[in-house]
């Protein structure tokens, strides 16, 4: 059964090194992940950054507003543990 968890934090929580730290841990346990961006957040361009950590890490798929379906069309059938965005 799959699970849907949302975190939500003010600014400068830390949100994106637990993005990079919770995939690390997946990648670690030789499980595959996904990781999604939304188009609109143009600061990093095709990659998830941590200030905190000073780490970055490119993203697997760019989502623009109107292309959500895009996200289920490249798992659908996969064998990802986890899809991050």
């Amino acid at each position: 059964m799959a699970s849907l968890y949302f975190v939500h934090a003010p600014m400068n929580s830390s949100k994106s090194a637990q993005l990079l730290m919770t995939a690390h841990n997946y990648e670690e346990g030789n499980h595959n992940v996904f990781i999604v961006k939304p188009g609109i957040d143009t600061r990093d361009g095709a990659f998830v950054k941590s200030r905190a950590l000073d780490i970055e890490r490119p993203v697997d798929l760019v989502v623009l507003p109107d292309d959500h379906w895009f996200i289920y069309k490249e798992v659908e059938g996969s064998n990802y543990a986890a899809v991050l965005v």
